[in-house]
């Protein structure tokens, strides 16, 4: 009896699919191994559950190397680790491992954007490594830009490119205006009131024009609630 060659491609077409499912399965389980500590020590830290210094030290030190997988909980993970370890490097004062864990992040977060290139936070974050290594105005407000781009509306990143909207130069701000007076709108139009006040909190001098123009074209009910709020628009 015959068989149908059609069916046996079939029958093979799925047995190669399962095969490669399963291949795939077992080597995610394989980087969830490598990787776990990663993901179960940023769960920790973004739930403020208490982190020892020196395991965040190590483990930013680990990450000499990228991590071998574009999974993005993972990088994440790992940036996040990293960028905690420039935070308490910088609260300890001491200014080589500082400068020592800022150039180590910031391969991790190219490699990361290589992977992720339409993450807004990590341009947010790729600016600030680079403002504190010495970059200049063009790539500061070029990767500023980026960020705002990819991540117009989400409240988390805003938030890190206001942190840069305050402490940039002039040059920076006139570079990449578009990119500011969108954060200053969506902030007026858009963020709960709380929120807004947090971020609109002390702004500088060089800022301050921004805000007070946007704020020209709310809506009155909106400028009522932010007058009621205590935030000043003019």
């Amino acid at each position: 009896m015959l068989r149908n060659p059609r069916r046996n491609f079939v029958c093979l077409l799925a047995v190669l699919a399962s095969l490669l499912i399963g291949a795939v399965a077992v080597g995610d389980l394989a980087t969830t191994a490598r990787y776990g500590s990663y993901l179960a020590i940023d769960s920790l830290l973004a739930n403020d559950k208490p982190v020892s210094a020196q395991v965040i030290a190590d483990y930013a030190q680990r990450l000499s190397k990228s991590p071998q997988t574009c999974r993005t909980d993972i990088l994440n993970s790992a940036v996040d680790i990293a960028m905690r370890n420039v935070e308490q490097e910088t609260a300890s004062f001491d200014r080589t491992a500082w400068i020592a864990s800022l150039r180590s992040l910031e391969p991790l977060l190219r490699d990361s954007l290589a992977c992720m290139p339409t993450n807004g936070l990590l341009w947010a974050r790729l600016a600030v490594v680079r403002w504190l290594l010495g970059g200049t105005a063009e790539e500061q407000a070029s990767l500023l830009t980026m960020s705002q781009a990819y991540a117009p509306s989400e409240l988390r990143v805003i938030r890190s490119r206001m942190v840069q909207w305050r402490r940039v130069s002039p040059k920076v701000l006139e570079l990449a205006e578009r990119a500011l007076r969108s954060d200053v709108r969506t902030i007026l139009n858009y963020a709960e009131v709380s929120a807004a006040k947090r971020l609109l909190a002390d702004v500088p001098p060089l800022v301050k024009p921004f805000v007070t123009e946007e704020a020209l074209v709310l809506p009155q009910e909106r400028r009522t609630a932010f007058v009621q709020a205590g935030i000043p628009l003019d």
